[in-house]
């Protein structure tokens, strides 16, 4: 018994629906003490004791103790395969998954690896950081705070980028600076 999956993008939710599917039928058996009743009437029901091929209730829809171990068997080593598809799958996209974690991890690390601000970095700095004072004492954000604000930051490297934004986005959101104007404050 062998199930393709024509489409790769799919076979992960085909086969955790067959997954509990065969869980399923597996447990109906153990959890009925080995005797399962038809759902309907065409479906097959376990009889506890073994009968013969031919017998009257074979006729009737019961299943034997062999065939349904033999069906047990089956389930259980399709059960392995696919459970084996998935660990593969798996382990295929959490390799790709950490490969890509590790990329961006070596950009991050060599983006970090930031050399020392020259000093018409450190001008821009105190620049944005003067712009953020005087707004403080205003208590307002206007446009032109803006505009002076976004031309010192085209040149600050990240790291004191991002403390200067984080001052003045700390400023507004305790509302000791207040936009007066329409828009983005940067």
């Amino acid at each position: 018994m062998s199930i393709v999956f024509p489409n790769r993008s799919s076979s992960k939710a085909k086969a955790l629906i067959l997954i509990g599917t065969l869980v399923g039928i597996g447990g109906l058996g153990y959890w009925s003490g080995g005797r399962v009743k038809s759902a309907t009437a065409s479906a097959p029901t376990v009889a506890n004791e073994p009968t013969q091929v031919g017998s009257e209730k074979k006729s009737q829809g019961y299943v034997t103790r062999d065939e349904l171990s033999a069906l047990r068997v089956e389930m259980r080593a399709e059960f392995r395969e696919v459970t084996q598809a998935l660990g593969a799958l798996q382990s295929a996209t959490t390799s790709a998954a950490n490969a890509a974690a590790a990329k961006t991890t070596g950009a991050a690390s060599e983006g970090n690896a930031e050399s020392a601000p020259d000093e018409n970095q450190i001008r821009e700095y105190d620049k944005s950081k003067t712009v953020i004072q005087g707004a403080l004492r205003t208590g307002t954000w206007s446009a032109d705070d803006r505009r002076a604000f976004r031309a010192s930051l085209e040149t600050l490297p990240s790291s004191m980028r991002d403390e200067v934004i984080s001052q003045l986005l700390v400023a507004i959101n305790s509302d000791r600076l207040k936009p007066n104007y329409k828009g983005p404050p940067f």
